[in-house]
C-alpha cells in the first residue's frame, strides 16, 4: 500500500478582524513615517553642504589658477622690462595684453604676457592688479608694499563687496594679504 504523499494543509480562515491581519495591512505609523523623513531631511541637508563646499572648493581652484597665471605674466613682464607693470584700476590689464600707455615708454615689451586679461572670477567678482610701491591700505586694513592681485566685487567703488565665504576660505590659507573679513582679498605676489 502506498501511502499519499504528506501535505501540510492550512486550514483556510478568515482573516477579516484578526489582529494578525490587521497588524500586516495597516503600515507605517505617523512616528515612523516622522523618523523616516528626518532622516532623510537630514542626509539630503548633509550631501547639499558637502556638494556646495565642494563646488566652491574647486571654483576657488579655478580662480587661483587665474591668479598663477597673471603671476607669470607679471614675472614675464618684468624679466623683459626690469620693472613692474603700473598700478591700474579695477578689472584693467596693467599691460600683460597690450603694452601699457601710462609709466612708459615701455621699448622692451615683448607681450603679450598673457592670452588674456580675465574677465571675471568664477563667482562674477573682478581681478584686480597693484603696485603699491608704499604701504598700501586697503577698507581698513593697512597692508605692506608690493605685488598684489586683487578679488573684488564688480560694483566695489560703490561699496560691492565680494561673498564672505570666498574670503573667509583665502584668509583660512592664509591668501589674503591684508588678513581681515573687508570684502575684498589681496593676494600678495611679490613683496618690495
Amino acid at each position: 500500500m502506498k501511502s499519499a504523499p504528506f501535505y501540510h494543509k492550512r486550514p483556510i480562515q478568515d482573516t477579516i478582524g484578526s489582529a494578525d491581519a490587521y497588524y500586516h495591512q495597516r503600515g507605517l505609523t505617523l512616528i515612523e513615517l516622522l523618523i523616516v523623513m528626518t532622516i532623510i531631511s537630514v542626509l539630503s541637508i548633509a550631501a547639499l553642504v558637502s556638494f556646495n563646499y565642494l563646488t566652491n572648493r574647486g571654483k576657488f581652484a579655478l580662480m587661483m589658477s587665474a591668479v598663477r597665471d597673471l603671476e607669470q605674466g607679471i614675472e614675464s613682464f618684468y624679466a623683459d622690462n626690469n620693472r613692474y607693470p603700473p598700478d591700474v584700476t579695477l578689472d584693467i590689464d596693467p599691460g600683460l595684453v597690450k603694452m601699457p600707455t601710462l609709466a612708459g615708454p615701455w621699448p622692451y615689451w615683448r607681450g603679450p604676457y598673457i592670452e588674456d586679461w580675465p574677465t571675471q572670477t568664477p563667482w562674477g567678482d573682478a581681478y584686480d592688479y597693484n603696485y603699491w610701491a608704499s604701504e598700501g591700505w586697503t577698507c581698513g586694513a593697512t597692508i605692506p608694499k608690493g605685488i598684489y592681485i586683487g578679488i573684488l566685487s564688480k560694483n566695489y567703488f560703490s561699496g560691492g563687496k565680494i561673498a564672505n565665504f570666498i574670503e573667509r576660505y583665502a584668509l583660512q590659507r592664509g591668501l589674503d594679504a591684508d588678513g581681515c573679513m573687508n570684502g575684498e582679498i589681496q593676494i600678495l605676489f611679490k613683496k618690495l
